[in-house]
């Protein structure tokens, strides 16, 4: 049997169609370039006037998953979706796959890293001091470990939240919003750049922040914006770093003097309709671009990872603190680790831990509560969620699930294409 076109219609339209449909959408890092400004069309969808969420009877398209991040370099994706969950009488989400304990595990060594890098800059201060017969200079090196904190734990600047740079290789399941836009990149002067992808379809993740700039801009659409179904924003993205110009961009409201197809009409003639056909226009289409959601590894592969980086890594386990609750609720899970195993001295002391703790049950003393790293929702909160995940939109969404700035980092660009934020 001969093969079969999959153009049912034989035309070349069609098989542009289905060849475009391959592959996934670009993530907004491999994007964005810090000092230009662009132009993005989100899709919106219609909401009763009487909805919470709606702002000017709209709202932005928009899907959640639950799912954990992570480091591609250690386990091979930067996000694991949420697919053995359950959810009880109490409206909490509880994740079944067994990936909890690694994702404490995972914290455990993060910390032990954080450890680590600061014992480097005391016996690196300690020794330059002994090198020019001087004493510790206590300012540099406070100043070094506050860097230091900063990088593991993020910090606080000017009412701005910093994440840090380094976190978990898996980190705590949450709830991430993933939308999709098209992004139109400006020259200095305002006018479309006419370079290769200059027009382009990108997916990520938005934050709380960013979704109440949009509702911001939607609040604003007024005259024929309003009967669109789709909304057009500015995005200055200026800062000598990625992370610096997400943090400072906003999405800004474009009123239709500004917009490109007001400005530039002979270049909107030719580019809206390809704008506009590029634009994802249903809640189903979201997942399927986006690499992260739509080829995952398997809880197994990520697991897999996870021990051999643990393995690579295994040095580590000196600067775990045997004294911290969550080391002392972990330390079975820490010693089913074969790379944490071998190493002696945190085997036993490990093994110690587990003793008293046994010691401490048969003697009816009550042990601490075993680390919860599981989001919990109410049951309005869930309730919330699955209305808004059903009409697609984003303000529900976000909301429901409590805010997005509360999980994750920025991402390379302070929007993100790892689960992050927009």
């Amino acid at each position: 049997m001969g093969l079969k076109p999959l153009n049912a219609s034989g035309t070349i339209g069609e098989a542009g169609t289905i060849r475009d449909a391959q592959g996934y959408d670009r993530f907004l890092s491999q994007v964005l370039a810090e000092n230009n400004t662009y132009h993005m069309f989100f899709t919106t969808v219609p909401l009763d006037e009487t909805s919470e969420f709606a702002v000017n009877g709209r709202s932005v398209l928009g899907a959640a998953y639950g799912g954990r991040n992570c480091d591609k370099n250690a386990v091979g994706c930067t996000f694991l979706p949420l697919t053995d969950f359950e959810q009880d009488e109490f409206g909490q989400l509880k994740d079944k796959s067994g990936m909890g304990k690694y994702a404490r595990i995972a914290s455990i060594f993060h910390e032990a890293m954080y450890r680590n890098a600061i014992q480097k800059a005391d016996d690196e201060a300690r020794k330059l001091a002994e090198d020019n017969d001087e004493p510790v200079n206590e300012v540099d090196l406070a100043a070094k470990k506050k860097k230091l904190d900063q990088e593991y734990h993020g910090d606080r600047v000017n009412d701005v939240n910093v994440p840090p740079k380094i976190n978990p290789v898996i980190r705590g399941m949450s709830v991430f919003t993933f939308v999709s836009a098209v992004i139109v990149k400006l020259l200095p002067d305002g006018q479309p750049s006419s370079e290769k992808d200059a027009i382009t379809r990108v997916t990520f993740t938005m934050s709380k922040t960013k979704a109440e700039q949009l509702n911001k801009a939607l609040k604003s659409l007024r005259g024929e914006q309003l009967e669109r179904d789709y909304i057009e924003v500015k995005y200055a993205y200026n800062g000598a770093t990625k992370q610096e110009a997400g943090r400072m961009a906003t999405l800004d409201y474009v009123d239709p003097e500004s917009e490109l197809r007001a400005k530039y009409p002979n270049w909107w003639a030719v580019k809206g309709k390809v704008i506009e056909n590029m634009m994802i226009k249903d809640l189903d289409s979201i997942a399927p671009k986006n690499q992260n959601i739509a080829n995952p590894l398997t809880n197994n592969e990520v697991i897999i990872n996870f021990k051999k980086w643990l393995a690579t890594n295994r040095g580590m386990s000196s600067y775990i603190d045997f004294e911290s609750p969550t080391v002392k609720n972990a330390a079975s899970d820490l010693l089913e680790i074969d790379a944490i195993r071998s190493m002696k001295k945190a085997r036993i002391r490990l093994e110690e831990i587990v003793a008293e703790a046994k010691e401490n049950e048969a003697n009816g003393e009550e042990e601490d509560a075993q680390v919860n790293e599981v989001r919990e929702f109410s049951s309005e909160e869930i309730a919330k969620m699955k209305e808004m995940q059903e009409a697609g939109t984003l303000a529900g969404i976000i909301d429901a699930a409590g805010g997005m700035d509360s999980f994750g980092e920025l991402g390379k660009d302070g929007l993100s294409d790892e689960p992050g934020e927009l």
